[in-house]
């Protein structure tokens, strides 16, 4: 997945990864398994409230998606200022918050509607962030395939969160 996303990144950009880049990376990638090798494996947070319904969730998910993206589409305009590695380390901080903000619900009462909206919540995020990019763009065949795969991805989302519903009912 990630050479794939490389290559289109690259095809989308003409932006070419410097040595810099590789070796932030790299730190970062060792310093979060050298961080995971010693960190207790049971270590999670105390909720500061109570688990939130999996709508929350699901909002949390997608707003820190979009968050995301947003920040990672500077890296297509020019002349935007950011220095890319403050937002490779923004995708990181991130994550990490939302580690920390989860890691304590996940003790509570976190079930699969949990589970079922963080998932659908980021991957909402990210196929609407395409839509935009794609209208950006222009093309009108790839904006009607990308609204097809919306619809078919949300279609069987329904599909399993109803599947979802009916097992904890039983």
């Amino acid at each position: 997945i990630s050479v794939g996303f490389y290559s289109t990144f690259i095809k989308l950009t003409g932006f070419t990864t410097s040595l810099e880049h590789y070796l932030i990376a790299g730190i970062i990638a060792l310093g979060l398994i050298i961080l995971s090798i010693y960190l207790p494996i049971k270590t999670s947070f105390k909720a500061a409230s109570d688990t939130p319904s999996s709508l929350v969730t699901g909002i949390i998910a997608f707003g820190a998606s979009a968050a995301w993206l947003i920040l990672f589409s500077l890296l297509f305009k020019k002349g935007a200022g950011v220095p890319v590695w403050t937002i490779e380390l923004s995708g990181l901080f991130i994550v990490m918050v939302l580690w920390f903000l989860f890691s304590g619900w996940m003790k509570q009462n976190w079930n699969d509607n949990h589970r079922f909206s963080l998932a659908s919540g980021g991957l909402m995020a990210s196929m609407l962030f395409g839509l935009v990019t794609l209208v950006q763009a222009g093309n009108q065949l790839d904006i009607i395939c990308q609204v097809v795969f919306i619809v078919i991805a949300t279609g069987l989302m329904m599909l399993l969160r109803k599947r979802i519903l009916k097992r904890n009912a039983q």
